[in-house]
């Protein structure tokens, strides 16, 4: 069943609504817990990876292919909202809505003919469930470690720039996306993975101002085989990502 985008944002917002409600019933059955809403905002790197991707791009070097192909990872920003009960003085629950964009880029040529920024790339609205641990310290730095699972649901994805390519060109099973750029059919409405992560906050006026790095790994396959051939397996999301936010927490 393929979700409409007004479908993607009611099912979003009715995922992070649960776990915040499931959360704040929790915290009002412990005594002295802190319950903390913030915004964060940064950048991502991704690639896309797997057996898949790698067919994908010995076709693209292949005979009747590119002659010259370098593959890169996809910058973009990332930001989105947290809201963290602490079950603990050290151990929280923090579930975030986050937007950001993934994907994997391509530069190319054949002959003289260039074509860059060849991509795939899809936004996403990703769901953390975060467990996370607070390191105790002394002073005003509260270093911490987190873990867990998160949900993905596609947005929009594109697959641009191969649009202008020779007709003669192996493309592989991405061959559909020589007449167009539209691949919300293509790639999957869903992707589940864990998310791992360490971080720092500040103690900055009446909330901290927060610093950290975190790494997302997909487990579902990117392409629907549905509607590409069976190579498109094995092709699975893993992005990077580097953000500020900052919290306040309410009592």
């Amino acid at each position: 069943m393929k979700l409409t985008r007004i479908n993607k944002a009611i099912l979003s917002l009715s995922i992070f609504m649960f776990f915040t409600w499931s959360g704040t019933a929790y915290a009002q059955g412990l005594r002295d817990v802190n319950f903390e809403f913030g915004a964060k905002a940064g950048f991502i790197t991704s690639h896309i990876t797997g057996d898949g991707i790698d067919v994908l791009e010995n076709q693209w070097r292949g005979d009747d292919a590119f002659d010259v192909l370098s593959d890169n990872n996809f910058y973009f920003v990332a930001g989105g909202i947290s809201a963290k009960f602490m079950l603990s003085r050290n151990i929280a629950i923090q579930p975030e809505v986050l937007y950001h964009r993934s994907g994997k880029r391509y530069d190319a040529q054949v002959g003289t003919q260039v074509f860059d920024d060849v991509e795939i790339k899809t936004d996403y609205l990703t769901i953390p469930v975060l467990f996370k641990l607070q390191i105790p310290t002394a002073g005003f730095l509260r270093p911490n470690l987190y873990a867990g699972p998160h949900l993905s649901i596609q947005l929009n994805s594109e697959v641009d720039n191969l649009q202008n390519v020779p007709a003669g060109l192996n493309l592989g099973y991405l061959s559909p996306f020589r007449t167009e750029d539209d691949a919300d059919d293509e790639i999957r409405n869903l992707d589940a993975g864990i998310t791992l992560g360490a971080g720092v906050d500040f103690k900055l006026g009446p909330g901290y101002l927060g610093l950290e790095a975190r790494w997302m790994r997909g487990f579902v396959n990117v392409f629907d085989t549905d509607e590409l051939t069976d190579n498109a397996e094995e092709v699975k999301n893993s992005s990077l990502l580097v953000m500020a936010g900052y919290s306040i927490a309410i009592r």
